[in-house]
């Protein structure tokens, strides 16, 4: 009780989980085999408490907090996945929608938000976007489309979003077959190319 109001003293929207103990030694103790180094525990305790507070109630008390710009954004990305976590545990999902959702996030709401749930397949996927996905690529590029007389322009971007869906939906699995959807989208996407 004692925490709590302390907590309200903070901000009003601050609320302490009763589970919070037992988050706090997942994070402990729970490493997933992505992350790229220890996390530092105090910044993810942090996460954790900032994942239940409103996502719109959260700026605020970052501010309040007085954590920098950097910390706060991913606080609230934390934040925003973890209370919408459960449409990655939709059954259809392709690859491509679960990086769309998870791209640009930081490696700790990903991690907060792996902690957090208690579905396995949303931790599948959190950890097969982190080992995997997040860095397929075509391997075609601006200067390649430039090499193929496309104009500059936005085409160049819509061309290589739509080869990385591909990629990672498994619509194309070798670089034959990023050629032939590349010259095709080139004819659907730039008309003006020389």
């Amino acid at each position: 009780m004692q925490a709590q109001s302390i907590a309200q003293a903070i901000h009003p929207a601050f609320r302490i989980s009763p589970d919070i103990s037992a988050q706090f030694e997942a994070a402990r103790r729970e490493i997933p085999s992505w992350l790229t180094s220890s996390p530092d525990l105090n910044v993810l305790y942090w996460h954790i408490l900032a994942a239940s507070i409103p996502v719109a109630d959260l700026p605020e008390f970052c501010e309040r907090m007085v954590f920098g710009k950097r910390l706060s954004e991913s606080m609230l990305d934390a934040a925003r996945l973890v209370q919408q976590i459960n449409g990655l545990g939709e059954p259809d999902l392709r690859p491509s929608q679960i990086v769309a959702h998870l791209d640009a996030l930081s490696e700790m709401a990903l991690l907060t938000a792996w902690l957090l749930t208690d579905n396995p397949l949303i931790r599948e996927r959190i950890t097969a976007y982190a080992e995997q996905w997040q860095h397929i690529h075509p391997t075609a590029t601006g200067d390649t489309l430039r090499q193929m007389g496309v104009k500059p322009g936005p085409c160049y971007g819509v061309i290589l979003k739509k080869l990385r869906i591909a990629w990672l939906d498994g619509e194309i699995t070798n670089t034959s077959d990023e050629q032939a959807a590349l010259h095709k989208l080139i004819g659907e996407e730039c008309h003006d190319h020389s």
